[in-house]
């Protein structure tokens, strides 16, 4: 057996519609062909390999942009990634202000301690829970920092991905090829062999929504290119 073999990146990725069992994947030595199975007896899903990564292929081209729309792309991803972000900001906000009054607590308190205002025992007290609330405060300040600083590398990179998915499957190792189908695919996809038909159970809503928006860009850009318009950018 060889757990990482280059011809079957979609074993236990696909899922056998019928029973729901992870399909696994074998080699034909005979002739070096890819095979897919449901290992449940007595279910007889099997399916050639080539089919089935020919089928995924087109699959992911559904969610391929064009190159051509790939400017528009990323303005659009940069302002809805902006606003997403905007909330991050406001959040941001809010957990420094936490920050501030946790600082000027544990400021009052050492002040009260050293005038001598309160016991050693309540100081002994009150510190720690101060302490212990400031780091969970900027636990969370943390999570906001990954921002809009990052905004432009995010989006070239998801940009670049989206225009080159299908060809970056065909050329990545069996590692990445797993990586990238459960990026697109996060809950893997089911073989139906009755229809011969692959279909996804969830898609990353990223990729869905990149799709969606090319669509409607594709139209306007053919809209404008036939009325010698400009072609719209940020639609939503």
């Amino acid at each position: 057996q060889k757990e990482e073999n280059e011809l079957i990146p979609l074993k236990r990725f696909l899922k056998c519609s019928t029973c729901n069992e992870p399909m696994r994947g074998y080699i034909v030595r005979q002739w070096n062909i890819p095979y897919y199975k449901c290992n449940t007896p007595g279910c007889n899903n099997n399916r050639n390999g080539h089919k089935i990564h020919a089928q995924f292929e087109s699959i992911l081209g559904q969610y391929t942009v064009n190159s051509t729309l790939k400017p528009l792309i990323k303005e659009q991803l940069g302002d809805t990634l902006k606003s997403i972000l905007k909330g991050q900001q406001e959040n941001k906000e809010v957990w420094e202000r936490k920050r501030e009054e946790l600082v000027k607590k544990v400021e009052r308190l050492e002040e009260r301690f050293v005038m001598e205002e309160i016991t050693a025992g309540l100081y002994q007290k009150y510190l720690p829970k101060l302490q212990e609330e400031k780091v969970q405060v900027e636990e969370q300040l943390a999570k906001t920092q990954i921002g809009v600083s990052k905004c432009e590398d995010v989006v070239e990179i998801i940009a670049e991905l989206c225009c080159n998915l299908s060809k970056m499957w065909q050329q990545s190792n069996y590692s990445n090829k797993q990586k990238l189908q459960y990026l697109v695919f996060p809950k893997g996809m089911e073989y139906d062999r009755k229809n011969d038909l692959c279909r996804s159970e969830e898609v990353n809503p990223v990729f869905s929504y990149i799709a969606e928006v090319t669509r409607g860009l594709s139209n306007k850009k053919m809209e404008a290119l036939n009325k010698n318009e400009e072609i719209p950018v940020g639609s939503p």
